[in-house]
């Protein structure tokens, strides 16, 4: 038989290992699931800022691609992956 102390070193590792685990879930899964599902529910009207930086209003949403309006008479084709976040819902619903 061993003394006390000795042989502790995988449990250790196996708790560290564990730990690791649940700070990437926290820092990394977790975050980009909330994003996703944010932006699978864009709607026209929703304000967006994309990831080059530019504000726009959402126009119209087909598959992976999103309609942004930028300017008065400017509206540009994004992909849904080029959303960076929502920054706020339409006010009016149809």
């Amino acid at each position: 038989m061993g003394t006390p102390g000795q042989g502790g070193g995988m449990e250790q590792l196996l708790i560290l290992g564990m730990m690791a685990v649940v700070i990437f879930y926290f820092i990394v899964f977790r975050p980009e699931a909330n994003k996703q599902k944010t932006l699978a529910g864009l709607d026209r009207g929703d304000r967006v800022l994309t990831k080059a930086g530019v504000y726009g209003t959402v126009m119209g949403v087909d598959g992976d691609v999103v309609l942004v309006r930028v300017a008065d008479q400017l509206k540009v084709e994004v992909s849904l992956t080029a959303i960076e976040k929502l920054v706020s819902k339409s006010k009016d619903k149809d």
